[in-house]
């Protein structure tokens, strides 16, 4: 540990890293393209197509420093992406390099020895597929560090796992630390930028754990359709997709009225046409139903509740983080009025049943202390509400609070 650079240190190594890769990028793109002079044209797509993914990833690392300058706050929420990425990125560029200048074959049999020894060293991933691997990536990069609604934290997991494979079938070692407690750790930065809507970072930090749902199906939107126009001064809160973006919410807030708002897009995969929902966050009810969030929306002409969207997630924690933002988003509309059923997650009941309402008082700083029934049911609550402990014995921090696998919480005092 002594010998790793402090974070200023490390922030300006790793943004060294994106400058220097991004040349090289670019400089054997350029080597590419001139192979690509003399070879036959048949092999001129890939050729083109690998060139153009490699300077779309220098584009977007030159992007990336010039936000960095920008928001030097929000650079510590990507750092350890950055560790996860360069290595791998580097070592590819490298070994582009080297084929490119084996003088010991023809130009023909360098590109196919580097296109087919890279290809098999990736498990199948052909070499443009490799740097738009990347080059999503460092999308996903850019707009973390702008805070972009188009940010989905579920696609930067998944694309960091992909990357963590690859760079596995490289040779490279894992990186020294992993990405989810750097955002975590920077996280407090977030509050302290008071132009920031609370929503607008809330699903942009890693989960401390991932607890798979089961039962899925598609989710769905039910109407009534209608053209959904966000106020071109709109503040977009955060966007979430479901079933590979056949459906989103967008929420936003209205400059207008000042509330909050939620538009569905409904994709139809038959006819690859859009269809919109748009209601108040005040006008619609949520609640659990196994791995699926049910809300509704009041229907004035036959005066009863209806079913307006189903949103099934994957994991318990994205079901859970989902569902709270929602109730909260809903104390801040026009009338802040949330319906009791709302403030309890269903199967979430036995959760702290050990705690005791006559074991709080308000200490001289009238802060409430709680008092819990077991040491178990305190550990729980610390862990729900604090990052989760590093595990010393191998065992998961999580255990005592994660769903058994009818969906509901094992009870934390027994």
């Amino acid at each position: 540990m002594s010998g790793m650079p402090n974070n200023g240190g490390r922030v300006a190594l790793l943004l060294e890293g994106c400058y220097s890769e991004a040349m090289a990028a670019n400089m054997v793109a350029g080597c590419v393209d001139n192979l690509r002079g003399f070879l036959a044209e048949p092999l001129h797509p890939l050729m083109i197509a690998l060139a153009d993914e490699m300077r779309k990833c220098g584009n977007v690392f030159l992007r990336i420093l010039e936000q960095a300058r920008t928001h030097p706050g929000r650079v510590p929420t990507m750092l350890g992406y950055l560790d996860i990425l360069l290595p791998s990125f580097q070592k590819s560029v490298d070994d582009i390099r080297t084929h490119y200048e084996d003088k010991t074959k023809n130009k023909e049999i360098r590109w196919r020895t580097m296109y087919h020894k890279m290809t098999d060293e990736a498990g199948g991933i052909h070499l443009p597929q490799r740097f738009s691997l990347y080059y999503q990536f460092l999308l996903l990069m850019s707009q973390m560090l702008i805070r972009s609604p188009q940010f989905d934290m579920n696609a930067m997991e998944a694309l960091q796992n992909r990357v963590c494979q690859l760079r596995e079938k490289q040779g490279i070692k894992s990186p020294p630390s992993p990405a989810g407690p750097l955002v975590m750790s920077a996280a407090a930065a977030v509050f302290r930028d008071r132009s920031l809507h609370w929503a607008e970072d809330i699903f942009s930090r890693p989960l401390p754990s991932r607890t798979p749902l089961k039962h899925l199906k598609f989710s769905e939107c039910y109407g009534p359709w209608k053209d959904a126009i966000v106020p071109k001064e709109a503040r977009i809160l955060f966007r979430r997709s479901f079933d590979q973006d056949r459906l989103t919410i967008l929420a936003f807030i209205n400059p207008f009225d000042r509330c909050p708002y939620l538009v569905v897009r409904s994709l139809d995969t038959g006819t690859n046409m859009s269809a919109f929902s748009i209601y108040g966050v005040h006008e619609l009810c949520i609640e659990r139903d196994g791995s699926c969030l049910v809300i509704k929306r009041w229907s004035h002409t036959e005066n009863t509740s209806k079913l307006w969207v189903l949103l099934y997630f994957l994991t318990w924690e994205e079901l859970v983080l989902f569902h709270c933002t929602f109730v909260a988003m809903k104390f801040e509309g026009p009338t802040g009025a949330v319906h009791p059923i709302e403030l309890n997650i269903s199967r979430e009941k036995r959760l702290f049943q050990a705690y005791r309402p006559e074991h709080m008082r308000q200490n001289k700083y009238n802060a409430l202390e709680l008092d819990f029934f077991t040491e178990e049911a305190q550990e729980s609550f610390r862990e729900l509400f604090y990052s989760p402990p590093k595990a010393t014995d191998g065992s998961n921090p999580t255990e005592s609070t994660a769903p058994t696998d009818d969906g509901e919480r094992t009870d934390a005092s027994k």
